[in-house]
């Protein structure tokens, strides 16, 4: 399905100078380009990151940390999603500078180089899934660099002794583009996240897919181009009161003490509960529902839909990912701190319970009262 892909890659990697030159001579389609080439190779790193941080999880001077599963889902849409704007958005800045050093102006040029220099760094991302391989995504960006220095003179033409002034001026719009990512995530980003391929299913219907996959391209709708590649719907839940009233008032003999619904819709589409419940003592609970079109896009390309690991300590803590029936279920239980997590994914949602002095038991059966159903029957638009 790829060969292409994997041909075109592969001679970038190879022989970067002549296959720059025969994509120097190829037309461009803007929404072709982003099908076949840029979210397929941009969901690499998103992907690895996702099952590094929070399925592999992070270990460092004799500590071990796991993102939360829902929030590990969002971080890796956030940073796909932004991928994709970026690379639209170092085309526009190539196709700006160009009159400034003798170069062409030709957004589709332009759009070329944007998409096609960063494959060594987007192939490198492989390497997140494994923290302890992770440094190695840095060789693949530097490789990345060399990509563009080879690159850019090719399918931009500037004047010959403004190329690397070009290519400078280039590379400072890139910096600056990181850096408005990464304000971006950090904004965007839950609370609750800011510590430290596989096959898609065979059941999707492709023709189904391949419609609903063009329709999001021609509209720009980045939810809907997930909900397409995910075999998932483009929709969220509309009514937050709706989503408000699965938060009760007491949930595993504790009270809750404060509600609130948050909702996103650039550059993904989300909507997110969160509700806290207090006890005695340090006893608390956190629900969480989150909603996004992205969803089950990333639960189908990490290949999680029958995923099932089991870890256990000798102190009590375990780790455990099954499928429940209609859902992808994670549980985790660190035993000297007596923190707890039980999340659950069904289709485009999560639902997940974090607790501290709350037994993993207790855990899943305060989970129950979010039910499939329930979340079924939310109004979404």
């Amino acid at each position: 399905m790829y060969e292409p892909q994997i041909k075109r890659a592969k001679n970038l990697i190879r022989s970067p100078l002549s296959e720059w030159e025969v994509i120097d001579g190829e037309r461009v389609d803007v929404a072709e380009l982003y099908k076949t080439w840029i979210m397929p190779l941009a969901a690499i790193p998103a992907i690895g990151g996702f099952i590094g941080h929070s399925i592999m999880g992070v270990g460092a001077f004799g500590m071990h940390y796991r993102v939360p599963f829902f929030a590990g889902i969002f971080n890796g849409l956030l940073s796909f999603a932004l991928t994709l704007g970026a690379v639209y958005a170092f085309a526009w800045i190539l196709n700006l500078l160009a009159p400034y050093f003798g170069a062409q102006k030709n957004f589709h040029q332009a759009l070329k180089v944007a998409a096609y220099a960063p494959v060594a760094g987007w192939l490198a991302g492989v390497f997140l899934a494994i923290p302890m391989l992770s440094l190695l995504a840095l060789a693949g960006g530097f490789y990345s660099l060399y990509l563009l220095y080879v690159g850019l003179p090719v399918l931009m033409a500037p004047a010959k002794d403004k190329e690397i002034l070009y290519l400078v001026a280039a590379l400072f719009g890139a910096l600056l583009l990181n850096i408005m990512m990464g304000q971006i995530t950090q904004g965007m980003r839950p609370a609750s996240i800011n510590a430290p391929h596989a096959r898609l299913s065979q059941n999707l219907d492709q023709e189904k897919q391949s419609k609903a996959m063009e329709k999001a391209l021609q509209s720009g709708d980045l939810g809907g181009m997930l909900a397409a590649l995910g075999g998932g719907s483009a929709k969220v839940v509309s009514d937050t009161e709706a989503l408000k009233k699965l938060a009760p008032d007491r949930l595993g003999g504790l009270k809750r003490v404060s509600l609130t619904v948050e909702k996103l819709d650039v550059p993904i589409r989300a909507i997110t509960l969160k509700a806290k419940y207090e006890g005695k003592g340090d006893r608390h609970m956190t629900l969480t529902i989150m909603n996004s079109p992205g969803v089950n896009f990333l639960k189908t390309m990490a290949g999680l839909s029958g995923a099932v690991r089991s870890t256990k300590k000798n102190d009590g803590s375990f780790e455990k990912l099954s499928k429940e029936k209609d859902r992808l279920v994670m549980q985790s239980w660190d035993a000297p701190s007596a923190k707890g997590n039980y999340a659950w994914s069904y289709k485009n949602f999560i639902v997940s319970l974090e607790g501290r002095d709350v037994p993993p038991k207790t855990l899943r059966k305060a989970a129950t009262v979010i039910t499939s159903a329930a979340l079924d029957d939310l109004p979404t638009g």
